[in-house]
């Protein structure tokens, strides 16, 4: 149902069709003793068009499950949409759809814990290396236009107590939400590159100890940035 018809949602809806036809992927939820969430966040950019497109996949898995070894059922959340602001590089785009998915892991947050009655794990896959350094250092060199938006995100991922990790494009189940719609775009195509590796040590920001160490440097009047 949609009160606002057009043709671009239209051929949205076709695309979405027309994928689940060639895919034929069913939803199933196993069972979890100890749960995490785990939200899959990616974006895909217009060079042409200086647009972008964000989508996030989010699963209930069990705590000891990493990257390797995760199911593909207990999918409980996806979206895709487009990035209403013009963007200037990829990471900016990888931004939006993080800040997006984290805004939004709150409920789910709430909702897991409120039925295992105890509290969850968060954590937070991109593939955007450039992204987690931005992440690491709280500063966009590049974009100072972007500072607000890093600086928001910096503060939401404290509030979730989440963990960021960098993963493998080919690891990326956010993948299929963002370059399936955006190769189909009229005159535009993400542009190739040489995706940016990061080092081992790297490779994990814990904003949970980042929250614990805030507390004890500033515990008096903190202001909270509004998005």
């Amino acid at each position: 149902y949609n009160s606002r018809p057009s043709g671009s949602k239209l051929v949205a809806t076709l695309l979405a069709l027309i994928r689940a036809r060639e895919k034929g992927d069913c939803l199933q939820f196993s069972g979890v003793d100890n749960p995490k969430l785990a939200l899959f966040v990616d974006a895909a950019y217009s060079l042409s068009r200086c647009e972008g497109r964000g989508g996030f996949e989010v699963y209930l898995v069990d705590k000891k499950e990493n990257i390797a070894n995760m199911r593909f059922s207990n999918l409980v959340a996806w979206k895709s949409k487009r990035i209403k602001r013009k963007l200037i590089s990829s990471t900016s785009a990888e931004l939006c759809a993080l800040v997006d998915g984290v805004k939004q892991s709150f409920q789910w947050k709430r909702l897991a814990e409120a039925l295992w009655m105890k509290p969850l794990e968060v954590e937070v896959y991109t593939d955007s290396a450039p992204l987690m350094e931005q992440l690491e250092s709280g500063q966009s060199r590049r974009e100072p236009c972007m500072d607000g938006l890093l600086a928001y995100a910096r503060q939401e991922l404290r509030a979730l107590k989440a963990k960021v990790l960098w993963v493998q494009t080919d690891r990326q189940r956010a993948d299929r939400h963002t370059k399936y719609k955006m190769k189909r775009g009229r005159g535009s195509q993400a542009p190739k590159f040489v995706q940016k590796q990061m080092k081992g040590d790297r490779k994990v920001l814990d904003f949970a100890k980042a929250c614990r160490g805030k507390r004890k440097s500033d515990s008096r009047g903190s202001s909270r940035i509004r998005g």
